[in-house]
This record gives C-alpha cells, structure tokens and sequence, in this order.
C-alpha cells in the first residue's frame, strides 16, 4: 500500500549557474521511504505515487491510479486494460475481463466491493470490449 501522506515534488536545478534558485515543478506526486535497504543502507528513498493530473478524486480525496490498479489487479477475473472515470461521489469502472471470461453479476460485486472495502471508494462497473490501446502511455484515468 502506498503511504498516505505524500507531497507534490519541487526540484531545484543547481547546474544553473545565472540563476540556481530556480525551482521545477514536474507535477509528478512523491514520498520519501526511511526504511532500511536488506544491505543495511540506511539512506531514506523518494517514492513516486503518481501525476498530480491522473490522481482519482472521490469525494474530495486522491488516490493513486497505482493504488486502484493494484486493488483490481488482486481480482482473478480483471483484464489488463481498464478506465477508471471519476464522478464526483463514485467511480466508474470500465472493464475488460480476461480472455474467455463471460461478465455476470458476481464479478462486477466482486470488483465494487473490493474497491468499497479496501479503499472506501463507490463504483460502478461497465463490462467493455476494445479499449483503446495507444502506442505510448495509457490513460487509465479518464475525466469526462
């Protein structure tokens, strides 16, 4: 699970010389880790948590599309490929199953209350075929 308190990241560029106080915002979302390295490295880690832009906002609170993946990844019957589309008070889900899985009823309560009880976010679920597949990044988060 990733840690609850995380940061937008702001990173100085010290190779600057004329000006090395100016700052760079990336957008991208950060925590730092201090636990120890299995070699005994005891130096604290920067974790990326995501974009500040692809974060899902329920009910005023951000998750990571990391997080939600991981939650629906643990569900056997999940396909690879997914959207999720925030709606202020829920979530909708737009789904692929894997290959020769039939969508029924029990899946689809199977995916909304592990998001429900592991994460206190409310879905809903949409069974699709033939979500786009780009050939650079793919947008998991969906504002529509």
């Amino acid at each position: 699970m990733l840690p609850a308190s995380s940061a937008l990241w702001l990173l100085p560029s010290f190779l600057v010389r004329a000006s090395p106080l100016i700052r760079y915002q990336p957008g991208d979302l950060g925590f730092i880790d201090d636990k120890k390295f299995e070699c005994g490295l005891e130096l604290p880690q920067m974790g990326l948590r995501g974009r500040d832009e692809d974060q899902v906002v329920i009910r005023e609170k951000a998750y990571s599309p990391y997080f939600v993946e991981e939650l629906l990844m643990q569900i056997p019957e999940m396909g690879n490929w997914y959207q999720l589309v925030p709606r202020g008070d829920s979530l909708l889900v737009r789904a692929e199953l894997m290959p020769g899985t039939m969508p029924n009823q029990e899946i689809k309560i199977k995916i909304k209350e592990q998001l429900l009880k592991k994460a206190g976010i409310p879905a809903e679920v949409n069974f699709v075929t033939g979500l786009p597949r780009p050939g650079g990044k793919t947008a998991r988060v969906v504002k529509e």
